[in-house]
């Protein structure tokens, strides 16, 4: 086992707080709007800002209002938001912007070749779970699942779908091929036995995309109308020890650690009660966790 490099690996916990703490939108002027009523006194940049340093500390609301008013003087702010402020503003964020800046690593060579490896887990919801009940129409209390495709080599989260527990992972496989393919150049994809179908051998083939996907112990090797899935039964069938070094199949451990890291962090459940201020939740912390991945390149 190599040895650790005590003197980078402390330097990279120093670098990770730079990277959360990215005071550079402080001095943005709030965006004006032609919206009736009174402008937003601080800027989309700054209030994201703040969300992500709350999250990266797990502070409560009024706690978070605490930190700015001893940090307002450092920070350089005139006023600083009250903890309604931060939850009006935090639940107003556009999701569709924050799941960019989750996928997006603008310092990443989009061109280089790259592996994912796709994974899921559930996350427990705090209130009594009679929203899923209704928006799901299921007899009991529900929780969410986070499926997610990360870069084996950056660690890195660069596709991920919010679900219920209902949803299997084979369904979204082909929605984070998609989103993974717009901003790496992916060229290998791993995936345990959930993902085994003709399918998403298909998408896979169709994309120039080699599969690391395992197959079921019983499959048949007939084609029956994939023929990228039949090689990949005849050669697991064959020497499936052989197969799983040939593909590095091995690397599935990435997702998986970094579902674990997830939890360690941020816990095994979220604090919203409604559906979207949940994904919002989720998506915010995500982004924390690639931010400190990004300390470590």
């Amino acid at each position: 086992m190599a040895k650790r490099d005590w003197k980078v690996y402390n330097e990279h916990l120093v670098r990770e707080v730079f990277l959360i703490f990215d005071l550079n939108s402080v001095n943005k002027e709030p965006e004006r709007t032609k919206k009736v009523g009174r402008p937003p006194e601080y800027s989309k940049e700054l209030m994201t800002q703040f969300a992500i340093i709350r999250h990266y500390m797990k502070l409560p609301y009024r706690q978070m209002e605490g930190f700015l008013r001893v940090m307002q003087e450092p920070f350089g702010l005139e006023r600083i938001p009250d903890h309604s402020t931060l939850h009006e503003r935090e639940q107003g964020m556009d999701l569709d912007n924050l799941l960019t800046k989750v996928k997006v690593n603008e310092n990443y060579n989009p061109d280089k070749p790259t592996t994912i490896a796709v994974d899921s887990t559930g996350i427990k919801v705090t209130n009594d779970g009679e929203w899923i009940k209704k928006k799901w129409k299921v007899k009991r209390k529900g929780f969410l699942k986070i499926h997610i495709a990360v870069d084996i080599e950056t660690n890195e989260i660069v596709a991920i779908e919010i679900t219920n527990d209902k949803c299997h992972d084979n369904v979204v496989f082909d929605k984070l091929i998609d989103d993974s393919k717009e901003n790496r150049n992916v060229k290998k994809a791993l995936g345990d036995g959930a993902y085994d179908s003709k399918d998403n051998f298909n998408k896979l083939r169709k994309l120039k995309i080699e599969p690391g996907i395992k197959v079921r112990k019983n499959s048949s090797k007939k084609a029956g109308g994939s023929l990228t899935r039949k090689k990949v039964v005849i050669e697991q069938l064959g020497d499936y020890d052989k197969w799983k070094e040939r593909v590095g199949y091995g690397m599935r451990w990435v997702a998986e650690s970094m579902f674990s890291c997830y939890k360690r962090r941020f816990g095994e459940f979220v604090r919203a009660i409604k559906f979207e201020n949940m994904i919002r939740e989720i998506l915010l912390n995500c982004l924390v966790q690639n931010l400190i991945m990004r300390a470590r390149l």
